[in-house]
């Protein structure tokens, strides 16, 4: 009986740990925005709280993840790909929005430019024709960008017939 206690209060202290913060942020958010994947696994593994949020700005990890500036240099093994995607897995909501309307997906073309990461948000029914606050699709955001044309070829090619024109 005092190993059933002592193994519930060490799961407990975990758990309260995994899902504290320091300031307003939570620590997944935290590790999420850093692109750590193996941190952000472990941690999932271990019951954090996916849907704890930054509490000034809302934003949620795979937000975090989503808009982490991060050079993309290892393509679809990077940490941030990889974070995105176990963020996902972890079912991660894909269609949460930020205060100024923008969605993962806004967030992964505008400021991330992950590729890899767009196409498992995509898979995850990210909404391409969504308009943020300044009326800007995820495509348009992405416009301004030699990512546009990879997008274009091998990201958005298989979903050309949700894309509005």
């Amino acid at each position: 009986m005092i190993k059933k206690i002592l193994f519930l209060t060490s799961l407990l202290s975990t758990a309260q740990k995994i899902n504290s913060a320091i300031s307003w942020k939570p620590s997944l958010y935290q590790e999420a925005s850093a692109g750590n994947y193996t941190t952000v696994k472990k941690m999932l593994e271990n019951k954090a709280d996916i849907h704890q949020s930054d509490r000034y700005s809302g934003d949620t990890p795979l937000m975090a993840a989503c808009a982490c500036k991060i050079i993309d240099l290892q393509g679809e093994n990077s940490d941030i790909n990889k974070t995105v995607q176990v963020l996902l897995d972890y079912k991660s909501d894909p269609t949460l929005k930020t205060p100024s309307e923008s969605t993962v997906l806004h967030l992964a073309l505008t400021y991330g430019r992950h590729h890899t990461a767009c196409k498992a948000l995509l898979d995850a029914k990210a909404d391409v024709s969504y308009e943020d606050f300044f009326g800007q699709t995820p495509l348009m955001a992405a416009v301004d960008d030699q990512a546009c044309k990879y997008l274009q070829n091998h990201v958005f090619s298989p979903y050309k017939h949700t894309i509005p024109l």
